[in-house]
């Protein structure tokens, strides 16, 4: 099983997303040919009236993701939580390595900042120094 990689949304691509009636039509025409095969009932056929079942199956499918996808826009919750914690992790450590870089400057750079200088402010690290 693969992990969860941090998912930026460096775009802003994620935060107005909206599905067009085109996109959705597109994706359903993609899902019934994909999906017809692995319908349950292998002996369906088509009916001329009514089309195949696996189609009507499909829709259903179809609409369920469709609510969840509204749903989570609604929610605005566009990323798993996997992907939150890989986000999280990511800059967690980022700033551990700033917080760390900035308190072991050398006493050079200190004296070029000036002695009344707090690179690091009220930091929890700093009060126990």
């Amino acid at each position: 099983m693969t992990r969860a990689k941090p998912a930026y949304d460096t775009d802003g691509s994620w935060k107005y997303r909206q599905f067009s009636t085109a996109e959705w039509d597109a994706l359903s025409k993609r899902l019934k040919a994909t999906l017809r095969p692995l319908y349950p009932d292998k002996s369906a056929t088509e009916d001329p009236t009514f089309g195949h079942p696996a189609d009507e199956w499909v829709n259903w499918l179809l609409n369920e993701a469709e609510d969840a996808i509204s749903m989570t826009c609604w929610l605005n919750r566009r990323r798993t939580n996997e992907e939150l914690r890989a986000e999280q992790s990511d800059l967690l450590r980022t700033l551990n390595k700033a917080a760390e870089k900035l308190g072991t400057t050398s006493h050079d750079l200190q004296i070029l900042y000036g002695v009344d200088a707090d690179l690091l402010g009220d930091h929890p690290r700093n009060r126990d120094m």
